[in-house]
C-alpha cells in the first residue's frame, strides 16, 4: 500500500537583521515622544522649533514599523508551516503569556503611575475599576499602549488571514493593495461620515497596509532578500538608481510631512486633514523599506562588530522599553530643572530626555531580566542575550567538578 508523504516545509532561518530593524523603530518612538511637548506646545515660538519638529515628525515612523514586523515575523515563521490546531494553540498561547499579561500589567503600573504623578484624587473602588477596565479595552492606560492594543487585534485576526492568503495564493501577490484598500477606505469613511467606533489610532484597520505589507514581503522573502544583502559595488547601475531613487522619494516624502506640520503649527495654515494622513502613511510604508535595507547592509559590513551588538541587544530589548520608557521621562520633565524654550539650552534639556528615556530605560530592562524572576510577565519575552547567557551558565555549572557534593583537594 502506497503511504502518503506529509509536504515537506520549508525551514527558515533566524533573521539577526531585525533586531537591527527594532533598535531604529525604537529610535523614532522615543524622538516622537521625547518632543512631542516641545513641538506641539512650549516651543512653538522659540527660533529652535524646527529642530522639535523634525524630532516629533520625521520620526514618526516608530509605531507603524513595529506593526509592520510583527505582520512579517509572524508570517515569516507562520507561512510555511502546517495549519494545526496545535500550532494555533501553540501561537495564542505565546500571545497571552508574552504580549496580553504584560499589556494587563503595565496597564495597571500607568493606571497608578498616573494617578501619583498628576496627584489625581481616587474617586472609590468601583469607579476606578471601572475606569481601569474601560482604558484596557481601548488601550488608553497612557499614550503609547494604544500599540500594544492594537496589535493584539491583529493577533485575533491573524489565523483567518494565514489560512485565506495559504488557501488562495494569488491573493498573496495582492496583499498590500488589499492593505491600502481597507486602510483607506476606513479613513474616508471616518473622514466623510464621522464614523468613529473609538479613536481611529486603535483601531488596527487603521495600520492594515502595514500589516499585509509585512505579510507580504515575508511570503515572498526569497524574491527580494537578494537586493537587500547585495552590496553597492555588487549592484548593477539599475539596482543603484533604484536604490537612489527609494532614498530621494523618501527624503522628499518626508521633508513635505515635517513642512505641512511645520506650516501648521507656526503659521496655523489649513491643509485637508488627508494631506496629513497621506504623507504620513507613505513616509512610513517607505521607511520600513529603508530601515529594512539599513539593517540587512549593516548585518553585512559590521556583524560582530561593536556597533552592530549594541543594536542588536537594544532591539531585543525594544519592547520592554517601549513600555518603561514613558516613566523616565516623565519622571526626567517633572524633577529637571526648568529651562527656557527660548535658549539653546533648552535644546539640550530636550535631547537629555531622549537619552535619559533610553539610556536609563536599556539598564532597567536589562537588570530586570538579569535578576528579577518571571521579568517576562510585565517586560514581555527574554531578549535571546539574556537566554543564551543563561543557558551557557548552567551548561557550565553543569560540567563543575563541585556538583553533586564532590569537593576538590587543595593541592600542597
Amino acid at each position: 500500500m502506497k503511504t502518503v508523504q506529509p509536504a515537506k516545509q520549508r525551514v527558515r532561518s533566524k533573521l539577526p537583521q531585525l533586531d537591527l530593524f527594532r533598535a531604529f523603530a525604537l529610535f523614532g518612538v522615543i524622538s516622537v515622544h521625547s518632543s512631542s511637548t516641545a513641538a506641539a506646545v512650549s516651543a512653538l515660538h522659540s527660533k529652535y522649533f524646527p529642530i522639535f519638529n523634525i524630532m516629533n515628525i520625521f520620526f514618526k515612523f516608530g509605531t507603524p514599523c513595529f506593526i509592520f514586523l510583527s505582520s512579517f515575523v509572524l508570517f515569516y515563521n507562520y507561512y510555511d508551516r502546517s495549519d494545526t490546531g496545535s500550532l494555533i494553540r501553540k501561537f495564542y498561547r505565546k500571545r497571552l503569556l508574552y504580549i496580553i499579561v504584560p499589556y494587563v500589567l503595565i496597564s495597571l503600573v500607568y493606571f497608578v503611575f498616573n494617578h501619583q504623578m498628576n496627584h489625581k484624587p481616587w474617586m472609590g473602588f468601583n469607579s476606578e475599576f471601572s475606569s481601569l477596565v474601560n482604558k484596557l479595552a481601548t488601550g488608553s492606560a497612557h499614550t503609547h499602549l494604544y500599540f500594544v492594543f492594537v496589535n493584539a487585534q491583529f493577533y485575533l485576526l491573524f489565523p483567518l488571514v494565514l489560512v485565506v492568503l495559504k488557501r488562495f495564493k494569488s491573493l498573496s501577490a495582492w496583499a498590500f493593495p488589499i492593505g491600502m484598500m481597507l486602510q483607506w477606505g476606513y479613513v474616508l469613511l471616518n473622514h466623510y461620515y464621522h464614523y468613529q467606533w473609538m479613536p481611529k489610532g486603535s483601531l488596527s484597520v487603521s495600520y492594515a497596509s502595514y500589516y499585509l505589507l509585512g505579510a507580504s514581503l515575508a511570503i515572498y522573502y526569497e524574491r527580494w532578500h537578494g537586493w537587500m544583502v547585495r552590496g553597492w559595488q555588487e549592484r548593477r547601475k539599475s539596482d543603484r538608481c533604484t536604490v537612489i531613487g527609494l532614498l530621494m522619494i523618501w527624503f522628499a516624502v518626508s521633508g513635505a510631512h515635517v513642512a505641512i506640520w511645520h506650516s501648521y503649527r507656526i503659521y496655523h495654515t489649513s491643509y485637508n486633514t488627508l494631506w496629513y494622513e497621506l504623507l504620513w502613511n507613505v513616509q512610513t510604508l517607505l521607511t520600513a523599506f529603508v530601515l529594512l535595507l539599513a539593517a540587512f547592509q549593516l548585518h553585512r559590513l559590521f556583524e560582530g562588530k561593536l556597533l552592530y551588538r549594541t543594536l542588536a541587544v537594544i532591539g531585543q530589548l525594544s519592547f520592554g522599553i517601549y513600555l518603561v520608557h514613558p516613566i523616565v521621562l516623565a519622571i526626567y520633565r517633572k524633577y529637571s530643572f526648568g529651562i527656557s524654550t527660548f535658549v539653546k539650552e533648552y535644546v539640550f534639556w530636550i535631547w537629555g530626555g531622549y537619552a535619559a528615556a533610553l539610556v536609563i530605560s536599556i539598564v532597567v530592562v536589562h537588570l530586570a531580566f538579569r535578576f528579577i524572576p518571571n521579568a517576562w510577565m510585565l517586560l514581555g519575552s527574554e531578549p535571546a542575550y539574556i537566554a543564551a547567557a543563561k543557558k551557557e551558565r548552567a551548561i557550565i555549572q553543569s560540567q563543575s567538578p563541585f556538583q553533586n557534593g564532590e569537593t576538590v583537594s587543595e593541592s600542597r
